[in-house]
């Protein structure tokens, strides 16, 4: 039986991409749902228990996502005869410096890279809960977009208050001890829609 977990350190608020390595890291399904598991301290083994996939399949995607800088061994324990590291995300939120990688050579291509960070795990979180809907659960979700005529103050204070509002849910409202809380997540954009 493994050794018990001590008690840790919290992760810091935020993991800050600055460079196109991180973003190709982040580039994958597989690696953004280890992520996702990854919010709480996990082995390999138990990673691909969770997602289930075979372990061989996640050394690849672990240690890249750790050369990353995205997650991190929190503790070795002992596991029968052997020791196991336990790795978990080293931010709560991912975010992208978009001033240092709008220095690249190919900024659409780091503007893809970045954005599909945020919008492919919504993609297959959405789809995933819309096909349970239609299957009769009750999951709870929304998905939605609307446009608005706004001044560039009226944006700035949009944007403040829906980051006051998920900073509210992910602090003060997290209620991860809770054994009847389930995993949600939050994924808005305040966009110009005349750029593209």
């Amino acid at each position: 039986m493994p050794d018990a977990m001590p008690d840790l350190p919290e992760p810091r608020d935020q993991t800050i991409v600055t460079t196109p390595d991180q973003l190709a890291a982040l580039n994958s399904q597989l690696r953004m749902r280890i992520l996702a598991v990854c919010k709480d301290p996990r082995s390999v083994r138990e990673t691909a228990d969770l997602l289930d996939v075979p372990i061989t399949r996640l050394y690849h995607h672990i240690n890249l996502l750790q050369e990353a800088g995205f997650i991190e061994v929190v503790h070795i324990r002992k596991s029968g005869a052997r020791l196991e590291k336990i790795y978990r995300v080293t931010g709560r939120v991912i975010t992208v410096d978009s001033e240092r990688l709008g220095e690249l050579s190919d900024p659409r291509a780091a503007a893809a890279a970045a954005v599909s960070v945020v919008i492919e795990p919504t993609r297959a979180e959405a789809e995933a809960a819309f096909l349970a809907r239609l299957s009769g659960g009750d999951e709870h979700y929304y998905v939605g977009r609307d446009q608005a005529r706004l001044t560039d103050d009226d944006a700035i204070e949009l944007i403040e208050r829906l980051e006051q509002l998920v900073r509210t849910f992910l602090t003060d409202r997290n209620t991860g001890d809770d054994p009847n809380a389930l995993p949600y997540a939050f994924t808005y954009a305040v966009t110009r829609t005349d750029l593209v």
